[in-house]
This record gives C-alpha cells, structure tokens and sequence, in this order.
C-alpha cells in the first residue's frame, strides 16, 4: 500500500470516529434508551417475551435458524 492510500484511510477513519463520537455524545444528552423507557411507560410496560434456550438436541436446530 502507498503512503497516500494509508493517508487516506486514516483520514476516512478519523471521519468515522468523529461522526461515532457524535451519535455517542447525542445518546448521553438524551439519556441512553430513554425513549423506549418513555415509550415502555406510556404503553403501561409490558414484558418482552423471552428467547428459548436452545439445549443442542438436533430437534431443535430448524427452530434457531
């Protein structure tokens, strides 16, 4: 690889951690998750339905795929 593509992947990627570092910074501001939280109270909760556990038994794997 040349000098100049390596410049130009760093500089791709220091754009990606900056945009990265923004989302973050927008997700702290608003409090993390606090909109399925308030979205959660107006529907009065509600529980989330649980995943099977899967036990390895070959009857089971058409389930998980």
């Amino acid at each position: 690889m040349s000098q100049i593509n390596l410049h130009e992947i760093i500089q791709q990627q220091q754009e990606q951690l900056a945009a990265i570092q923004a989302q973050i910074q927008a997700l702290l501001a608003g409090g993390v998750g606090g909109q399925e939280r308030r979205q959660e109270e107006r529907n009065g909760g509600g529980e989330v339905a649980k995943p099977q556990i899967f036990d390895g038994s070959l009857a089971k794997v058409g389930g998980f795929i």
